[in-house]
């Protein structure tokens, strides 16, 4: 008897234990899943004044693409709940709308099918999207170009499946993918303010360079569009912060619980 308790105990702390240090390794330490992460920042409007941090538009999207030259790349991404209908029947599903170019800025491959192509985001081009790997296995696709799907009640094509390592990072649970569609609305409207901005910055670029190539640029735009911009910088954070900020507080109380865990082990046994 004993030495059951004994091993129990031992089985019950090491285990749980190495799971929270597990989760802390992966979550602390680990790299996401897109070659170079290192290059890759998100970027929001924000209000010095009072921290507020919003997404920003498509319009000013665009300006940031014209007037910057420290990025390879600028793309967005609104991220919505969408219900979505396939043989199983309809459910709700987490996805978004991006720009085409969204997933090469990630540096991400299809699994199958092919990436969105320039052009498909305009107004009445046919309905296409991709969608996660999981979602291929869960729904039991044939494969991409044969298999439709219903988004929001209209029918669209998979023309593309993503790698299951993409659940990770700035996507998370996210399943469906569709092109944004850039309308008049969006090509204009600055207080539109729905898309978050991934840019990958050019080799040897610096976070500090960026800050000064952007906040030249919002500056120039706040002058020309005081009305959706007085009072708004642009708002830069390594990609890795932007998808972690949120979860390392949390992280850091398991790893206190983790020492206390193992205190009350060592004790359970010492009392044994």
């Amino acid at each position: 008897g004993l030495t059951a308790a004994i091993v129990v105990t031992l089985a019950l702390g090491l285990g749980g234990a190495t799971a929270i240090l597990t989760v802390t390794r992966a979550t602390l330490i680990g790299r996401l899943p897109y070659p170079a992460p290192d290059r890759l920042v998100e970027i929001h409007e924000q209000r010095p004044a009072t921290g507020e941090q919003t997404p920003t538009s498509y319009a000013t999207l665009e300006a940031l693409r014209r007037g910057t030259t420290v990025f390879a790349s600028l793309e967005g991404y609104d991220g919505a709940n969408f219900i979505v209908g396939s043989a199983d029947g309809a459910r709700m599903v987490r996805g978004a709308e991006l720009t085409t170019g969204f997933f090469r800025a990630l540096g991400l491959r299809m699994l199958a099918g092919r990436d969105f192509a320039s052009g498909e985001d305009a107004p009445g081009n046919p309905s296409i999207a991709i969608v996660t790997d999981r979602f291929a296995r869960t729904t039991g696709m044939d494969g991409p170009g044969v298999a439709s799907i219903m988004v929001n009640g209209i029918p669209r094509l998979v023309v593309g499946v993503l790698p299951s390592a993409s659940e990770v990072g700035v996507l998370q649970e996210a399943d469906v993918f569709t092109p944004l569609v850039v309308d008049e609305a969006r090509r204009t409207d600055r207080g539109l303010r729905t898309l978050a901005i991934v840019g990958r910055l050019k080799p040897s670029v610096t976070m500090a360079q960026a800050e000064r190539d952007l906040a030249t640029v919002m500056s120039q735009l706040e002058r020309s569009f005081p009305d959706a911009l007085k009072g708004r910088i642009a708002s830069i954070t390594p990609l890795r912060d932007a998808v972690l900020g949120g979860v390392r507080p949390i992280v850091t109380s398991l790893l206190v619980a983790v020492a206390l865990l193992l205190l009350i082990m060592a004790a359970n046994l010492a009392l044994l």
